[in-house]
Parts: structure tokens; sequence; C-alpha cells
């Protein structure tokens, strides 16, 4: 039984959650959560999800293996304290609120025991001013008393560390009320192409951490060095701009940015060693400008792998310090966004990026299935769980007949990577 939440805020105090499912003998509900406590909530679980991504950075540094065993418990609690939020229904609609908890959890619990299957968690989003970490909810009751902890934390995660989070008993999607749906799927377009925008020195740094992963690198150069589905590789905002007029309204397109944001602007150069701000510099507004389109008769897909581009600005009461970017992504002829609910290094992002974007490009994947293909892999822990799909998830092109796969181009400044 697939379930569906509508979110929607009601001023500045409460927020509404509609659920519903399909089956005709369940009883639909809606009630009113605060909204400044579950933005709260929300906001001390990315807070443990920065400190994991700090954790791995700084054993990087140093060499060393890092015991994300041990931030488990921690992450756990801040998502039993967002699970409670979102079931503190307001008001006299407690009863309403626990009978869903309840039904959610007799799934959970059905899942756990090997009797049921995961099942869809459609998310509506009425607005931009509420975005939860959905997939990091954590569910105590649904853990089984047959999960052990070792006694030595420094090993290597297990996706059934994760048991208990929604991520394990649903397949989270999530979209803006309103997305644009596309009218076939798959896209008949043959000529698909992917713009890679990229700040060349965070991805320089990135590769020189992936040559020590086995088969990291290789795939990084075969979506991004070889023109896989005829894809660009652009270093600077004048760049972008050429290309972009060139395939926008002609080309469905996967748009897809790796570099530095701080919430309010995306860099693509070191601005402050000299460099022409404009050039390598854009503000949140100027992106959504810069990617508008003349009509939407071509369909694209943004894929923002920058800091922070899907989680709201910790500092500004739950309101989205880049809210341009997330509408930038909701324009004509746009059908959504893949985006962060927290801060990612730069070489696991580069390594999702990369193996997501194959699937898509090379191996016909739909969003949506690309997702649940990457997120039930153990060497990807714990990062390749901290990505949201806010797209059309049956969003697919054709499979390729022939998969380029002859010696990588060299870009120039990427050249040693070659």
């Amino acid at each position: 039984m697939d379930f569906k939440l509508i979110v929607e805020s009601l001023g500045d105090r409460e927020v509404k959650l509609s659920w519903s499912t399909r089956d005709p003998d369940w009883d639909a509900g809606t009630y009113m959560v605060d909204r400044a406590n579950l933005l709260r909530a929300s906001e001390d679980l990315r807070r443990e999800l920065r400190d994991i991504t700090n954790l791995a950075l700084d054993a990087q540094r140093r060499g060393a293996v890092p015991d994300f065993v041990a931030r488990l418990e921690s992450l756990r609690s801040a998502g039993a304290v967002l699970f409670s939020a979102i079931f503190d229904a307001q008001g006299g609609e407690q009863d309403q609120a626990r009978a869903i908890r309840d039904e959610l959890q007799n799934h959970a619990r059905r899942m756990a025991a090997g009797e049921a299957t995961s099942v869809n968690l459609a998310i509506v989003l009425r607005d931009d001013g509420v975005l939860v970490p959905w997939s990091f909810v954590f569910d105590a009751d649904a853990v089984p008393d047959n999960v052990d902890e070792a006694p030595d934390s420094r090993r290597a995660l297990r996706l059934r560390d994760f048991q208990g989070f929604w991520l394990s008993d649903f397949r989270i999607r999530q979209r803006f009320a309103g997305l644009d749906r596309l009218p076939n799927m798959p896209r008949a377009t043959p000529d698909f192409r992917g713009l890679h925008i990229v700040n060349e020195q965070l991805f320089s740094d990135a590769m020189s951490v992936l040559r020590d992963r086995a088969n990291a690198a290789d795939r990084v150069k075969d979506v991004f060095f070889r023109p896989v589905r005829g894809s660009s590789l652009v270093r600077d905002w004048a760049a972008t701009r050429a290309e972009w007029a060139r395939i926008r309204d002609t080309n469905d397109s996967l748009v897809f940015v790796f570099g530095h944001s701080d919430g309010e602007t995306l860099e693509l150069g070191e601005t402050s060693a000299g460099q022409d701000r404009r050039r390598y510099a854009m503000s949140s507004a100027a992106f959504r400008d810069l990617i508008r389109k003349v009509n939407a008769n071509s369909a694209s897909i943004c894929f923002l792998n920058a800091c922070r581009t899907a989680s709201p600005d910790p500092n500004a009461g739950g309101a989205l310090f880049n809210a341009s970017f997330l509408k930038a992504t909701r324009q004509k002829g746009f059908h959504g966004f893949i985006g962060t609910e927290a801060e990612v290094g730069n070489a696991d992002s580069l390594q999702f990026a990369s193996e997501f974007l194959y699937l898509v490009y090379a191996e016909g994947f739909s969003l949506g299935d690309a997702f649940d293909a990457l997120a039930s892999r153990e060497d990807l822990l714990p990062f390749n769980l901290y990505y949201s799909c806010f797209a059309v998830p049956e969003f697919r092109i054709p499979k390729p007949e022939v998969v380029n796969t002859g010696a990588a181009f060299d870009p120039p400044v990427l050249a040693e990577h070659g």
C-alpha cells in the first residue's frame, strides 16, 4: 500500500500534513503540527548529518578510517525527535495523527519481519518553506530486536544499520505541487544533452581522492571525460551561457552543477584570488535567469551538487536561503531537481554523481530507479543516503544502442586526470 503526504504551511505557526492512500478501506487523515518544532527537529538532524560529513573529511585528511558506526546513535536520536514532531498533532487532532502513525509503524514492522516490501511514500510540497529530511525520520519501534551492534564500532556501515529510518521502509519521492508532468516516458527525443558545469579546482581535488578508490575515477571519466549522450563540460559561466543557449529549447537535458555554494552564490572558481567574479560566481537569482527557457518544448532536470542545495538556512529560522535555486528548477520546461540534505565532501559527492549519471545516461535508468539502485549500495554508505530527488522520478531517456568506451578526451585543466 503506497502512501501520499501533502505538506503545506499555514502561516508562520502551523504546517498541515494530509495523508492518504489508494486503499479505499484506509481512512485519510489531516492534522496540524507546530511549524517551528518541525523545522527545529529537521535542522538538528541535518546538524548530525553535517557532523558525519566532517568526521569523514577529518579521517580523509589523516588517512584514517572514519568511525561512522559511533555516530549512529546520535543520528537515531535526532531522527526519533523528528518522528515525534511529525506526529505531534495540535488541538484535537491527536487521534488522526496516532492512527496514521500506527499504520506506518505496522508497515515498518512487517518490513523488518520480512513480511512486506518497501512501498512508495509520495510527498507533495505546497511551498518551499518546509523541507524535511524525510529519509532520516527514525521510528525506534520498527527496529528488530536482533539488530546487534559490533563491540568494535570501527567497521564498515551496513544497510541494516539504517533499519528504523524511513529510508529503509519507504521509497520516498518528493515533488513540488504544480511540477510539470512529462507527456510520455521514456522521452523519445534522440538529442538528449548533459550540461556539466564544474568548479575545476573542486573537481581536481575530488579526483585526487577518487584515484585511490576502486573504479571510482574510471566511472568519473566515463561520464565527464567521454562524450556520453553528447554531454559537454564547462568551467565558467560564460561558457555555460553559450552552451545552454544552444540546447535549452531544442534538446532534453540534465543540467549538472558541481561547485561551491554558500546558499546565495554558486562559485566555479576562487574569485577572492583575483579571478573575474562575473566569470566564476553567480547569484541564485542570476542562475534562475540564466537557465530560463523560451518555451517548454524540451524537458530538463537540474542536479545541484553543491553545499546545502536542498536544505534551509539554520540561521534564518528555517526560511530558505537558497529559494531562488529551488525556483530555478520549477520554471517552464523543468521537471525538478536533485540535491543533498546536508553537505557532502567533494570526493563523495563526485563519486555519487558519476554513478548516478552513468545509470541515467548509459543504462537507461529512470531517476527513481537510479536512486533506488544507489541507495542499496553499501560501498557508498552513508553519503548515498544524503541525496533527495525533488524531480519527476519517471524521467528517463532511451538507453543508447552503443555506449562510448573509447579513450577519454582531456579537458585542458583536468588533463592530469585523463
